[in-house]
């Protein structure tokens, strides 16, 4: 059900998965309060679809990609000496 939130296309959308996810955690309140307070308000927009699609990201939702390119650049620069143009 969370996923369904997380990848709502539009805020509209959203709203829609919010309402359902509301109506099915009201019987667990405590742990509805914890979502909402820890994830959905403070991070909704960096990990919802309807806000993280107007960003462009060329596809990459993770930054596994990245840390690999720079732990290999890390090893081809260990001595701190070299630069991209002189090797």
């Amino acid at each position: 059900m969370l996923e369904k939130l997380m990848h709502s296309p539009s805020e509209e959308l959203y709203t829609n998965a919010i309402v359902h996810f509301t109506k099915v955690c009201r019987i667990f309140p405590k742990f509805m309060n914890h979502v909402e307070s820890t994830i959905l308000k403070p991070l909704k927009k960096k990990i919802v679809k309807g806000w993280t699609n107007h960003v462009m990201h060329f596809g990459n939702t993770t930054t596994n990609k990245v840390e690999y390119a720079h732990g290999r650049l890390k090893q081809y620069f260990k001595d701190g000496k070299r630069d991209l143009v002189r090797g």
